[in-house]
């Protein structure tokens, strides 16, 4: 179980560093996704509370960073060839996280 719990959040190092999210952004940036669905998120925590579901949100924090991550590379398909250009995906997605009130790295 320990491995499992060291690749999720490998796995979100991973992503983060990929999304270029560094240092003391990285609190502000995973709160902004927290409160983006402040009932779900809400819920969550409650399951954390009450069945010791540890790494409930992490698990939540890395989803949503994948989706992320996906979702900026579908934009870069879209309007270029391919999403190999990080220059491309990193302008994408900036306007992504502008047009969603997510705050930039």
């Amino acid at each position: 179980m320990d491995s499992y719990a060291n690749s999720k959040q490998t796995f979100s190092e991973q992503l983060l560093t990929e999304l270029e999210i560094e240092g003391e952004q990285i609190a502000p940036y995973l709160r902004q996704h927290i409160t983006h669905l402040p009932g779900f998120a809400s819920h969550l925590k409650w399951r954390q509370l009450e069945n010791g579901e540890d790494q409930i949100l992490t698990d939540y924090l890395a989803i949503r960073l994948h989706y992320e991550k996906m979702l900026a590379q579908a934009l870069a398909l879209k309007h270029s060839a391919s999403c190999t250009d990080l220059a491309r995906v990193k302008s994408i997605l900036s306007q992504y996280q502008s047009l969603n009130g997510i705050p930039k790295a």
